[in-house]
């Protein structure tokens, strides 16, 4: 199943996506329509691209700290924030058919 064909979007939380396999792979889940986290080592210049262009196929995404002992922690952080605004999104979304 295509991932735009969900009323509410996937969440895709990719490590190492500020370059490379991992940049690719966040921006593939952004046109498919996923809110996507960016999760980086130490390249925040790069994420904040990723971030941009993800953004740019009016998507939302979020840079995520940097890979570190509490990087758990912050991912799950991270996708309770993502799952936040999937539901508020969702919420506008029924609203605006009038359910």
């Amino acid at each position: 199943m295509n991932m735009t064909e969900s009323s509410t979007p996937p969440i895709a939380l990719v490590t190492g996506a500020s370059r490379g396999i991992g940049a690719a792979l966040a921006l593939a889940f952004a046109r498919e329509g996923a809110l996507v986290g960016v999760n980086f080592l130490s390249n925040a210049a790069a994420a904040d691209a990723v971030v941009a262009r993800c953004q740019a196929d009016r998507v939302d995404a979020v840079v995520l700290v940097p890979n570190c002992p509490i990087c758990h922690q912050s991912l799950s952080l991270a996708a309770r924030e993502l799952e936040r605004a999937r539901s508020e999104e969702h919420t506008s979304e029924l609203q605006s058919r009038g359910l």
